[in-house]
């Protein structure tokens, strides 16, 4: 009887081996063919959104919505009356559905253990978007203003190989490269708050950055122009906006430029985590210490990186803000045609102690020009 219960107990155990082998084979399959399935969903999204789009805009909107937010639709609108679009981040499968009943492309995202997407993930799918000409990201709560079609084609034929790239280094000092040239550009833009209409909004000048595009030079779409490890930060929370610009404009591998004054981005206000109104608002700093993301995020945005050129990022609070921008755009219309001028910008003094840094302040020579046609009376050149 003993010799029975001990066979039937080494059989027991026999069938659980086999059943938990045959579950690991399960699970490596499943996850094998998740990977597949992306692959095939990034390689179909990048084979129509291949050559001929002029830009592509990516957004990580908040999961479980009940329909496409009306202001990502606003930027689809946008890019695609220039042979542009956008992408989505999405993992919940509804919201998939939802963007996919409209036609519009989307991608998975990495996410942290509370459900915020990671930066990190997110800019590496970008860079795999090589055969476009430009592409952008921003937050998900930004609007479009209405001269973005007219103004970003023109932008795209700006030729930047004869201005010498210069860094911003993190005590805000500047440094021209004389010894190489660099095509790639990454614009960045501070958006117009507003309450109740756009045209009565104003500048944020609390330093926050909420766009960047940038173009794709020799197929390579990486944000930083070089190859860099992009700390964890995850999005919906503060500094990783900073961290970004800040380390731009330190590693030197693309023009950086404030573009805020020609490409207006529109924000509405409202309150965020904790009823926040303004994340550096210090009534809310003891709430906010309690949020593991906000802790995260903070923790993270001193974290030095160093490139595959050798350069190292160091970021502090208060810098990595479009005014430190090397370089600013300024528009200049007339009833036939319009200027787009890129300057040089004499100081990097961060918002929100810039106060020019908004003004339609315009140097007598710009480095770069290029026209925006109104008309065929205009000099496209």
């Amino acid at each position: 009887m003993r010799r029975l219960k001990r066979s039937e107990s080494s059989f027991v155990r026999g069938v659980r081996a086999l059943l938990s082998s045959f579950c690991l084979v399960l699970t490596i399959c499943t996850f094998a063919s998740v990977l597949r399935r992306q692959k095939l969903i990034r390689s179909d999204t990048k084979a129509r959104l291949g050559k001929g789009s002029s830009a592509v805009f990516f957004f990580a909107p908040k999961p479980g919505f009940k329909e496409i937010p009306e202001n990502i639709l606003a930027w689809r609108h946008e890019l695609k009356s220039i042979q542009g679009d956008i992408v989505l981040f999405l993992n919940d499968e509804a919201d998939r559905s939802k963007a996919k009943l409209l036609g519009i492309h989307t991608e998975y995202v990495q996410e942290a253990a509370s459900g915020l997407p990671l930066l990190s993930s997110i800019l590496d799918t970008i860079a795999h978007y090589s055969q476009t000409s430009a592409v952008g990201f921003g937050n998900s709560d930004i609007s479009p203003g209405e001269n973005l079609a007219r103004v970003l084609l023109p932008l795209l034929r700006l030729d930047y190989a004869q201005v010498p790239p210069h860094i911003v280094d993190s005590e805000l000092v500047h440094h021209k490269m004389v010894d190489r040239s660099e095509r790639g550009w990454l614009i960045v833009l501070t958006r117009v708050d507003y309450e109740t209409q756009p045209s009565l909004g104003t500048f944020h000048k609390g330093g926050g950055v909420d766009f960047w595009i940038w173009n794709n030079v020799e197929q390579n779409n990486n944000i930083f122009g070089v190859p860099a490890i992009v700390p964890g930060f995850r999005l919906a929370r503060p500094w990783f906006d900073n961290w970004l610009t800040s380390t731009a404009l330190q590693v030197g591998g693309r023009h950086v430029v404030d573009g805020s004054m020609v490409l207006k981005i529109y924000h509405k206000k409202h309150t965020r985590l904790h009823g926040v109104g303004n994340w550096d608002d210090p009534k809310h700093a003891d709430k906010l210490r309690q949020d593991p993301d906000w802790v995260h995020n903070s923790k993270l945005s001193h974290t030095r990186i160093r490139t595959v050129n050798g350069s190292l990022s160091h970021y502090y609070l208060g810098i990595g803000t479009t005014c430190e921008a090397v370089f600013f755009l300024s528009l200049h219309d007339n009833s036939t045609c319009s200027e787009i001028q890129l300057h040089s910008r004499a100081k990097a003094i961060p918002c929100p102690a810039c106060k020019t840094c908004f003004l339609a302040e315009t140097p007598s020579s710009p480095v770069l020009s290029v026209h925006v046609s109104h008309s065929s009376n205009c000099d496209s050149s």
